[in-house]
Formats: structure tokens, C-alpha cells, sequence
């Protein structure tokens, strides 16, 4: 590049209105060597930014010619011709001062490089051989040009339209400011209450909040026990069986076995096998903990006769559990599977079939035998999908290990003696998945019941709000394998539009009076996996629940001693988000 800086005339500077002659250039300068790539980028995008429209003044010339193997990114020029782009530094918009020390102080660097720039054109010279001159390259000729008067330029054109970022629960740093925004304008930020109980933001810590005592408030056993006996009444939902003793799951509580349910709520095996009218339930914490159930129970009218639980491989039977549920007229359906939380690697099929967890299950299976009371077994369900690790496109297994991982583990029960338990094989909804169910089963001789997952989440684009969307197929694939009886094992409807979850609802009862070799259904009642699936989501959804099960064909079971059904209660405007505060 060859640059000829002319001096700057002080009467220009000042603001004069005549151009004085351009005298002769001086010396000739490499740019790109003086400066550096990055610096020569600098400068050329310093004056391509500051450019604007002016109208014809007085101006002061500085060429810039540019080699076409030395330009800059972002330049361009017609060949073999040469073009000429005018950039213009207006003053008056960036500032006179400024605009004219900048370009002093540009020449002013150019003029002090003039001998370094001559020592090193000769040392480049002395290292060159004889070479054939290069061909003329395309030259493009930069018109910088500053002025010294005030110019009118055309407005920027306004900036793209852009819509502000929604506010989240994560742009507050406690509960408390987020509930503020929420009650200033609950239907701006409704999404701040996920569960329109009319708390914002309820995964957010709060240290300025109080907070309820509940187990997770104690380490021992005995001091949750000791904070019960001073005020059970307050406190009853530490109980949650009953049985006046707190906080049962907790280190330090005394080796007591559970209190023997009465016979007359405990079913024989073969009368569970042969049940109708099954309304089951899940939630969070039950048996552990029945607060939340009861609390549902006199939400909707009923108390459910199956409670539906979650037990891993890395705990024993739970005894007292399945006890805690008998004691209140529900069949305990145990979710069994193969997983131990926290491990660097989980059980396979293969590690299974091979024997290497029978002491595991051989245990677990003796102590069920033990213990007497029917349980039903959910091993391993939602085979058919990919999200478990005992799925067969899942960590490490292959096609046909299921089948025979499921009949290892029921001829390990059958060898324990553990005849009183009821096989439930459980498969998600089909229809949305590409594996066969038929490919999974293993066969009538080692299932007593078979079942399904299927939720509504509601989303936009989902199916239509009905039961036929959510189970027809499905069902009809398992009426094509087998005519055992069919439980809807695990079902929900999602955080959606309440209309859209009660028109879901009415028409579940719909279809379970429609389909009779359906013998029940299991209600997810909880918070997780992307929705809000509980019942007391809204007092429209407990409504058209509650008329529900009211039909006589639903069996029940029973609440803690001293509580009553009675009238059913409305959904609290602002209840606590687990309802411990409503428990009894």
C-alpha cells in the first residue's frame, strides 16, 4: 500500500472555509509494514466507520493506493480498473477535537516510522535474489476526507424491533421478590405459578420465609418424635400411617415392626389377582409419608385401594411399607427396578440373567415370602422405551435379554417361595415409539396382570384431550398378545389448559366403562418430568375427578383413624405446595 499524507494546514483545522493547494507528497510508506495487519485493519475500519452523506465543503485529500494482495477484509474493487470510495470523518458528529487528533496522531506515527521502515526495506532488499518483476496488480484508491463545518446527515434508520426477554423465576434471588412481581400482576406472570396454587416461584430458597417442620427438619427419628408428642394435633401429619410414631423413615427409630393391619383389609393372593374396580394412586412420598394421599382422599371423596410406590436395587424389602398400606385397605403395587442410584454403572440384562444380582434378589424375594402379604410387582416397566437402563437399546444390552432377565428373576421368586405376589409387565404407551411390545413379553405362565403408562401432557400440537388417544392402541396391541386383565398402571394429565384436563378426565371414565377387561387405573399424582399431573391442580379438576370415582364400582380404602371423608373440601386458594399444612 502507498500512502501520501499531505499536512494538515492549521487555517484548516480552524475551521477555514478555503482549501489551501495540496503541496508535493513526501517519502513514500509501506502501511502494512509500519503498522502491522491489525493495526492496518484498525485504521481501515476506523474510517469506513465514521463515514456519512455530506454535502460539497472544502476537503483535504489523503490517497490511499491498496495493492490487490495487501487488502483488508471487507474491501473490494472492480479489474483490472481502479475504483475510488470516499469515506468522510465529520467533525461536528464525532467531535473536532477528536476527529483532528486522531488523524494527527495517524500521520504523526507514519512520519516517525521512517527509518525503521528504511532499515527494513534494505534489509529485505540485501535478502531478495534476482527475481522477474510481479504483474501490475489492481490498485484502489481510499478518499479519506475530514471536515471542518457542521453537515446535515439523514437520521440512522431505526433499529430492528425486538421483544423484551419474558421474565423468569431466575431473575429473582428469593421467593419473596418473585412473589411481589407475581401479586403486581398474577396474569402477566402466570407462568410464575406453575401449579396455580398462587405461590410463585416455590423452587426458589427463601431464607426469609418460614418454614413448616416437616421430617426432612430432623437427622433422628427421636427428635422428630419428641416435636410430635408436643403437639400432635398441630403436627399430625408427621404420622402419616397413624400409628404415633413420627417420621418412621428417619435414623434412630425404634426396632418396632408395624402394627398388623386387620385381617379384614388385607386381601389373599388370589383375590387380588381376581380385583375390579381398581383406583390406584401415587404420590410422592407415600407410604412413607401419607399426608398428601389423605389430603387427596378428601379432596376427591375416596381414598384409593391401590397405592402405587418406587422401590431401587439398592434397598431391601420395604416390609413396612407394604404393611403401611394394607393397614389402610390398599394394595401395595411396588415399582421394582433395577437400578442403584449414584453408581458409576447400573445392572444389566446380561448381568442379571447371568446370576450375578441373585443374592440381591434372592433376599428380597425371601423377605417378601416372609412377610405374607400380597404385594403386586411392577418389574422393570417401560421396557419398550429408551430411557431406563433396562431398556434393550440401553446401557449395553441387546435384542431378547429382557424376556429372559424377566423369567430369571420370577423363577428366583418361585424358588423363594414367594408365591404371594401378583406380576404386573407394565409397557409405555405405544403408539409413539418404534419398538414392538410383543418383542418384550415373555410370556402368559410369568404375568398375572398386564399394563400401561400413558400420560396427556397437553402440549401444543398434543392429541385431542381423550381417552382413545392416549390408550386405544395400545391396549388393543396387548389384547392382540394376551387376555390377561389390564390395569392403566401409571396415567396422568399434564400442566395444560384446565378445560382441556377436565374434558381428559371425563372422558377416562368414559372409557374405562367402555372397556371392561380393564380392571383399573393408577393416577400419577405428583410434580415431575416436565408437568404438574396432580389432581389438586384446580377445583375443576377435583370436581370432575371426584364425580369420577363416586361410581360404586370403584373400591376404596380407608383414611387414618379419627379422619373422615365426609364433605369433600375445595382446593385451598393459597395452600402450601405439598399440603402439609392440610393433611389432616
Amino acid at each position: 500500500m502507498t500512502l501520501q499524507p499531505p499536512p494538515i494546514p492549521p487555517e484548516l483545522l480552524e475551521g477555514s472555509s478555503s482549501a489551501p493547494a495540496i503541496p508535493d507528497p513526501p517519502k513514500q510508506h509501506n502501511l502494512f509494514t509500519i503498522g502491522g495487519p491489525l493495526f492496518n485493519l484498525a485504521l481501515v475500519a476506523l474510517l469506513m466507520a465514521i463515514s456519512f452523506t455530506a454535502v460539497a465543503l472544502p476537503e483535504r485529500d489523503i490517497e490511499l493506493a491498496t495493492t490487490a494482495g495487501e487488502l483488508p477484509i471487507g474491501l473490494s474493487f472492480s479489474s483490472p480498473t481502479t475504483t475510488t470510495t470516499t469515506t468522510t470523518i465529520d467533525r461536528t458528529e464525532v467531535g473536532a477535537d477528536y476527529a483532528t487528533q486522531r488523524i494527527e496522531d495517524l500521520l504523526d506515527r507514519l512520519e516517525k516510522s521512517e527509518t525503521a521502515l528504511d532499515e527494513e526495506r534494505t534489509e529485505f532488499e540485501n535478502s531478495q535474489t534476482e527475481v522477474a518483476p510481479p504483474a501490475a496488480a489492481p490498485t484502489e484508491l481510499v478518499r479519506v476526507v475530514y471536515r471542518t463545518e457542521q453537515v446535515l446527515v439523514p437520521a440512522p434508520a431505526a433499529p430492528a424491533t425486538t421483544l423484551p426477554a419474558r421474565p423468569e423465576c431466575t431473575d429473582y434471588d428469593t421467593r419473596s421478590a418473585a412473589q411481589e412481581a407475581f401479586d403486581a400482576d398474577p396474569e402477566g406472570l402466570s407462568w410464575f405459578d406453575g401449579d396455580g396454587d398462587g405461590n410463585a416461584c416455590e423452587h426458589i430458597p427463601d431464607p426469609d420465609a418460614i418454614q413448616a417442620v416437616t421430617c426432612a427438619s430432623f437427622e433422628q427419628q427421636p427428635d422428630a418424635q419428641a416435636m410430635f408428642d408436643s403437639d400432635r394435633e398441630g403436627l399430625d401429619y408427621l404420622d402419616g400411617d397413624g400409628d404415633g410414631r413420627a417420621c418412621e423413615q428417619l435414623p434412630g427409630a425404634p426396632e418396632i415392626g408395624p402394627v398388623p393391619p386387620p385381617a379384614a383389609q388385607v386381601l389373599s393372593v388370589s383375590a387380588v389377582r381376581e380385583q375390579q374396580g381398581v383406583f390406584g394412586m401415587h404420590t410422592r412420598e407415600a407410604p412413607w409419608w401419607m399426608g398428601e394421599l389423605d389430603y387427596v382422599s378428601r379432596l376427591v371423596g375416596k381414598a384409593p385401594n391401590n397405592l402405587l410406590f418406587f422401590s431401587n436395587w439398592a434397598t431391601p424389602f420395604p416390609a413396612a411399607q407394604v404393611q403401611t398400606a394394607w393397614g389402610r385397605g390398599m394394595t401395595p403395587q411396588i415399582a421394582w427396578e433395577p437400578i442403584v442410584p449414584g453408581a458409576d454403572s447400573q445392572p444389566t440384562l446380561r448381568e442379571i440373567i447371568d446370576g450375578e444380582w441373585d443374592p440381591y434378589i434372592d433376599e428380597w424375594a425371601s423377605s417378601a415370602a416372609a412377610h405374607g402379604q400380597p404385594i403386586v410387582l411392577r418389574l422393570a416397566a417401560e421396557m419398550n422405551g429408551n430411557w431406563y437402563s433396562w431398556s434393550e437399546s440401553a446401557n449395553g444390552n441387546t435384542e431378547g435379554e429382557f424376556v429372559e432377565m424377566w423369567r430369571h428373576v420370577h423363577d428366583r421368586f418361585d424358588a423363594a417361595g414367594a408365591t404371594n405376589v401378583v406380576w404386573l409387565w407394565s409397557v409405555n404407551r405405544s403408539d409413539n415409539l418404534s419398538t414392538d411390545i410383543v418383542d418384550f413379553w415373555p410370556g402368559a405362565a410369568y404375568t398375572d396382570w398386564v399394563g400401561m403408562s400413558g400420560y396427556w401432557r397437553g402440549y401444543e400440537g398434543a392429541e385431542a384431550p381423550t381417552f382413545d388417544a392416549i390408550f386405544s392402541h395400545t391396549m388393543n396391541e396387548l389384547r392382540e398378545i394376551t387376555n390377561k386383565p389390564i390395569l392403566l398402571a401409571e396415567i396422568g394429565a399434564g400442566t395444560t389448559v384446565d378445560a382441556d384436563r377436565v374434558t381428559w378426565i371425563n372422558t377416562l371414565f368414559a372409557g374405562l366403562e367402555a372397556n371392561p377387561d380393564v380392571i383399573g387405573f393408577v393416577y400419577f399424582n405428583d410434580s415431575k418430568s416436565g408437568g404438574d399431573w396432580r389432581i389438586q391442580f384446580s377445583q375443576s379438576l377435583v370436581d370432575a375427578f371426584a364425580a369420577g370415582v363416586a361410581d360404586a364400582k370403584w373400591k376404596s380404602g380407608s383414611l387414618p383413624t379419627g379422619m373422615k371423608i365426609g364433605d369433600r373440601l375445595n382446593v385451598p386458594a393459597h395452600s402450601d405446595p405439598d399440603n402439609q399444612d392440610l393433611a389432616g
